[in-house]
């Protein structure tokens, strides 16, 4: 093996640790945000102007975003505890590398939720969710996109931060 890290370490890292972390972090926080923003509600509209995509629009962006940014920095920490990386982190513009890929996921993120709102609209305009499941559907999306996207950020950590050298 001649290249930084292990892709079988990097990638047991970003499945089997970082991901569920980010999973589990990211359900807490959205689903509890859910239940205060729509635990009052008699019903919650699946499309239009008060529906749960008031939630999951800007969700989607943020989550996104961050998500993606902070699985390249666990990553590239990952990384750097196991081979000499450090001083290719601090040489290459690492700040930059992670603000453009973050953004990117956040613009792909938000694109996919404005199409699932559009195809909510056209396919069940009158459709209406219980509040009490709206905090378990966010919870469960948020988390899954935080564990697909911050795993595939945590991967892509290598190929960004070593020259684009992956194993």
């Amino acid at each position: 093996m001649n290249t930084i890290t292990s892709d079988s370490h990097l990638r047991r890292f970003a499945y089997f640790v970082a991901g569920p972390r980010d999973f589990a972090i990211n359900v807490a926080i959205n689903g509890t945000v859910a239940w205060w923003i729509f635990g009052g509600s008699e019903s919650v509209p699946l499309a239009g102007t008060e529906s749960i995509f008031k939630m999951l629009l800007p969700m989607s962006a943020i989550e996104s975003t961050l998500t993606s940014f902070f699985g390249l920095l666990s990553g590239s920490r990952e990384l750097s505890e196991r081979a000499a990386i450090k001083t290719m982190i601090l040489q290459r513009n690492w700040i930059a590398l992670a603000i453009g890929f973050s953004l990117i996921q956040g613009i792909l993120g938000f694109s996919v939720f404005v199409a699932a709102m559009y195809a909510a609209r056209w396919i069940a305009p009158e459709a209406t969710l219980s509040p009490r499941s709206v905090p378990l559907i966010v919870g469960l999306l948020s988390g899954i996109l935080a564990y697909v996207l911050h795993s595939k950020a945590v991967i892509k950590a290598e190929t960004l931060f070593s020259g684009g050298r992956t194993t």
